[in-house]
């Protein structure tokens, strides 16, 4: 006859869920034509599987993407940089402009589970300035 122990021992290691151990504050402000960066920090206990940033503003449009061991997607906007590493990914926005503003996701896949965050950018208008002379 099996005792509880027999029947409760799982013969496979249980891998833990991917953790953010940090991502940008949300919202995030920026001033139009400054630059913004967006850092997401994580632990996977398992194997990468697949990751992506989207502009959920945009109607879901793929900003980058890395699948498994292969390298991360270059952005087709040039002003946008990105990277997935195994510990973090990093979106940088160059020159910010008021078309950029939105939200924007973060979601990685790996063999023990899904993790996602998303992140409201404010872009805020500079003020023109007018210099008023003989006054």
């Amino acid at each position: 006859m099996e005792s509880l122990n027999d029947i409760l021992f799982f013969p496979y290691n249980v891998e833990s869920l991917p953790q953010l151990t940090s991502k940008p504050p949300n919202p995030s402000f920026v001033l139009e034509g400054q630059n913004i960066t967006f850092l997401w920090s994580y632990t996977l206990d398992g194997t990468f599987l697949f990751a992506r940033i989207i502009n959920i503003t945009g109607g879901g449009r793929l900003i980058t993407s890395r699948l498994g061991g292969s390298a991360t997607l270059r952005p087709s906007n040039k002003r946008f940089r990105a990277d997935i590493l195994d510990s973090q990914a990093r979106l940088t926005i160059l020159g910010v402009q008021g078309s950029d503003q939105g939200t924007y996701e973060f979601s990685l896949t790996s063999s023990s589970g899904t993790i996602d965050h998303t992140v409201e950018e404010i872009v805020e208008c500079k003020l023109l300035q007018f210099r008023s002379e003989g006054l």
